[in-house]
């Protein structure tokens, strides 16, 4: 019985392979690829770039919420996050 690990690694060859004859016989297949791959670097960039983002705003208004709350000026975090 073939184990899993066994099976993935032969097709991830396999794949390797047709990959490789595809961008041999089309000419500018590489160009494609390496678009692809910009891509999918270029979300990985922007979410994390987003995430960081966003937990910065997210603590920075509860930094300013907390600030109005201690100088005496209630109805301002209420007006902001309610």
């Amino acid at each position: 019985m073939v184990s899993y690990e066994e099976y993935f690694a032969c097709c991830s060859r396999g794949m390797g392979s047709i990959l490789s004859k595809i961008s041999a016989a089309i000419p500018g297949v590489e160009e494609i690829f390496r678009l692809i791959k910009q891509g999918c670097l270029s979300v990985r960039e922007n979410t994390s770039s987003i995430r960081d983002k966003t937990g910065n705003l997210l603590a920075t208004n509860i930094d300013l919420g907390l600030y109005h709350f201690t100088v005496g000026a209630y109805l301002m975090p209420k007006r902001v996050f309610g």
